[in-house]
């Protein structure tokens, strides 16, 4: 604090304050469900998933070292479930863009949401822990 010049007569203190806030996450985990369906493979749609999913996944690994992510890939159904289970809810960047990144040779046409929010839910749930938010996001 610094005496006002005109603390004589007034009596009053000048007083500058300076607050630094330190923003606090929970532990989170994060399902990235991503369309892989043919209609994804023109106009570089599929590229650019990849590449966003990617950024996604290391932007919520890097806000808290907690944090852990997973992956379900779905077109017709849920693809490569084995893999996504395998994964599971992870820290490790290169492992979530390895599976981001692998290509599936035998997915079909459909785009079947229900399937993959249902795979969601399971690995949500076989990975759950006490005290961590769960969210999942589709793209």
């Amino acid at each position: 604090k610094e005496q006002d010049s005109t603390f004589e007569k007034t009596g009053v203190y000048k007083v500058d304050l300076t607050m630094k806030s330190i923003p606090q996450y929970k532990d989170t985990d994060v399902v990235l469900v991503l369309d892989i369906s043919n209609s994804m493979d023109f106009d570089n749609k599929m590229i650019q998933l990849k590449d966003n999913a990617s950024h996604l996944a290391e932007s919520i690994l890097n806000m808290n070292n907690n944090n852990r992510v997973g992956v379900i890939k779905f077109a017709d159904g849920t693809l490569l479930e084995e893999e996504s289970y395998e994964l599971g809810m992870t820290k490790n960047i290169d492992e979530i863009n390895d599976f981001i990144n692998l290509d599936v040779a035998d997915k079909l046409g459909g785009t079947n949401y229900t399937s993959a929010f249902d795979s969601t839910y399971s690995l949500l749930q076989n990975y759950e822990e006490k005290g961590r938010e769960q969210h999942a996001g589709t793209r």
